[in-house]
């Protein structure tokens, strides 16, 4: 067996320690431990650090930071909680509802259906039945769903990809006017630059919570995990920013069946303008032939990777 999946079912294994919990200790506070700068890959080291709930009780209300906390460990790294002396603090409770629309964006289930049902046919979350979606959930049925998050990766093998191209597009020369589109302003801010930790406020009052690891060596693919977090949690996240917001609005278009991602920088990127798209595959991002709207690909040009414009501008500037 692969030293990953070795490493994650032992983690399996110390989640299973719940039931032999009893009495409420404190909770386990994370460490300042990893240099901001750091690299960190998806490999588990062994032994598997100890989870977050084991010393919980079983039966006592979940907290937000708690479960995001452990998430991170098993789908990411554990390393990656201890940026920047940790990414979640939150006491808040945590209902059924937040819990199935983090399962459902941070591992990009598919499906038809609510939140809920989508990330039950999934088998991460029980059958609704006569749950309220705003029940407060114990640490054992948190526990339970991240036991069932390690048994999916270990039986699939799923890595949660992104694979995209990116190009330079000239935003005077476009196939539709930006005047007759709606689009969407993001604030996107760097937490931490290695790995990628970012936060994004969409539109004022959406707001969203992002991990990514190194693309592979053409720049084609690489991990992420994202997904929604709370205004108190992304002030949090924000106020321990390594950039300044890259201010950027985002408009879909498409064609010939392909969605375009067309992103329109202001402020200190003002004038460049870019188009992203996302393939299923490798395989399909290889062999997409560039629109003629599209001037260079920017793909394996690190210049334009978001964090670096964030933190050194435009190149040549």
């Amino acid at each position: 067996m692969p030293k990953k999946w070795t490493a994650l079912l032992l983690c399996a294994f110390t989640l299973l320690a719940l039931a032999a919990c009893a009495g409420e200790a404190p909770p386990v506070t994370v460490p300042d431990t990893t240099p901001p700068s750091e690299n960190i890959t998806q490999t588990v080291p062994e032994p598997a650090p100890a989870n977050l709930f084991e010393s919980l009780a079983p039966a006592a209300i979940a907290r937000r930071c708690d479960f995001l906390n452990t998430l991170l460990r098993v789908v990411v790294s554990p390393e990656v909680t201890e940026v920047k002396g940790g990414l979640f603090v939150s006491e808040t409770p945590l209902t059924r509802d937040e819990l199935a629309h983090i399962l459902v964006n941070a591992l990009k289930l598919q499906g038809e259906g609510s939140y809920e049902e989508v990330a039950a046919a999934a088998g991460l979350l029980d059958p609704a039945g006569d749950s309220l979606s705003n029940r407060r959930l114990t640490n054992a049925e948190c526990a339970a769903t991240i036991q069932n998050i390690i048994d999916k990766i270990v039986s699939e093998g799923e890595e949660q990809l992104e694979t995209e191209r990116k190009f330079l597009i000239d935003a005077g020369n476009l196939p539709f006017k930006l005047t007759d589109m709606t689009g969407s302003r993001f604030l996107q801010t760097y937490i931490n630059l290695s790995p990628e930790v970012r936060v994004r406020k969409i539109n004022g009052d959406e707001h969203r919570f992002a991990v990514k690891l190194p693309k592979d060596e053409i720049g084609l693919s690489r991990q992420e995990v994202q997904f929604l977090i709370t205004e108190e949690e992304y002030d949090y996240l924000y106020a321990k920013r390594e950039t300044e917001p890259l201010d950027k609005t985002r408009y879909t278009h498409r064609q010939d069946g392909v969605r375009v991602s067309v992103d329109i920088y202001d402020g200190h990127l003002k004038g460049l303008a870019v188009a992203e798209i996302e393939f299923e595959s490798v395989e399909a991002a290889n062999a997409f032939v560039p629109f003629d709207w599209f001037i260079e690909d920017l793909t394996s040009d690190k210049r334009y990777k978001n964090a670096n414009l964030a933190k050194d501008g435009l190149p040549g500037d």
